[in-house]
């Protein structure tokens, strides 16, 4: 079984929703050794298939919130508490996880979620707004000590 996956999730042509693309991006450039990476724009049961075969997973998301930047470190239990249909095609990642769970699929037992605020994640663009840049930093030194600590 491989050790760690970081997983960006994301679209990146809708400006700060690619928050999680550009920060494996760029903590793929900065710590190659300490992982595997994933660019991730899908969700439930094709992100349940990225993450087989690992023992811990790091996934980084954008969640819409009223402080643009702040992130917030969450179980996965945590993030994905609240079912909800992803798309017409497809299940939400919650519950493709307690689905994967009930199968005994091999998905990593430890999945930590860095989701990072953002005010709007639903318009086109393919830039981060400042506010996103501006944690970036912050982000990667968390990113960076959850590696470390596996």
């Amino acid at each position: 079984m491989k050790k760690t996956v970081v997983v960006g999730i994301g679209n990146e042509i809708m400006g700060d929703d690619g928050v999680g693309i550009v920060a494996v991006r760029e903590a793929q450039r900065l710590f190659p050794d300490l992982a595997d990476y994933i660019e991730a724009p899908v969700g439930g049961l094709q992100l349940i298939e990225s993450l087989s075969g690992y023992q811990r997973a790091i996934l980084i998301d954008s969640v819409e919130g009223e402080t643009a930047g702040k992130i917030h470190r969450l179980s996965a239990d945590e993030a994905f508490a609240q079912p909800k249909l992803a798309s017409p095609h497809d299940i939400d990642f919650g519950t493709a996880l307690a689905l994967a769970k009930e199968l005994n699929l091999p998905i990593p037992e430890d999945i930590i979620v860095l989701a990072v605020e953002v005010k709007n994640a639903h318009t086109f663009g393919e830039r981060l707004s400042d506010e996103i840049k501006a944690a970036m930093n912050e982000l990667l030194i968390q990113i960076a000590a959850l590696l470390k600590d596996f």
